[in-house]
């Protein structure tokens, strides 16, 4: 009886000393490590180099697509310019890295996306974010309400597909892609849901 209780006794020791050495081990006032910030789906999907072309895109070039004119990849024998396959038809005013930042608070949280699937894809607008040599392209449909984000990387990883967004997400974006095309009647009059 008494070696049970000497055993116990010992073990129960040991762990507090295992806990006071832990503790006492952690320097005072060093600065800790944040925690792991949480990665949203689209992270996920699109990989940690295409979210830091987003969210570091010095500039966003805005084009207008012709949804109907389906060219390939990057573009056609001709030398048009396609993003996202559809053929570019005009050029929007080039933006900043503040306006890149807006975007991006809108296109990375899991909040912007339903659980829904794509109903179309037919995008009337693309936003290229740049950085240096490389881009990613975000296409929108705001007839369906679905973003198609491209990475332009060397190793030509294929980008999220068709994500749905919702209402809010839906106010948001228009709302840039009105402030990118301010001179775009089509662009103005489409109406909010």
């Amino acid at each position: 009886m008494a070696g049970r209780a000497t055993c116990r006794a010992v073990v129960g020791l040991s762990f507090v000393l295992a806990l006071l050495t832990l503790g006492c081990s952690r320097k005072t006032g060093s600065p800790q490590s944040d925690p792991p910030k949480p990665v949203s789906k689209m992270e996920r999907m699109v990989g940690e180099e295409t979210v830091a072309i987003l969210v570091n895109a010095e500039q966003v070039e805005t084009y207008r697509l012709d949804s109907m004119q389906i060219l390939g990849r990057q573009n056609d024998k001709l030398g048009r310019l396609a993003i996202d396959r559809f053929a570019v038809t005009g050029k929007g005013t080039v933006q900043g890295p503040e306006f890149a930042k807006k975007m991006v608070a809108i296109l990375l949280p899991d909040s912007s996306y339903s659980e829904w699937s794509a109903k179309c894809f037919w995008p009337g607008v693309a936003f290229r974010f740049k950085r240096g040599d490389e881009h990613v392209d975000v296409a929108i449909c705001f007839k369906c309400d679905d973003v198609d984000i491209q990475p332009n990387l060397q190793n030509n990883k294929v980008g999220f597909q068709l994500a749905d967004f919702t209402s809010g997400a839906r106010r948001a974006l228009l709302a840039l892609t009105k402030e990118a095309f301010p001179d775009d009647a089509e662009i103005q009059a489409i109406a909010e849901r």
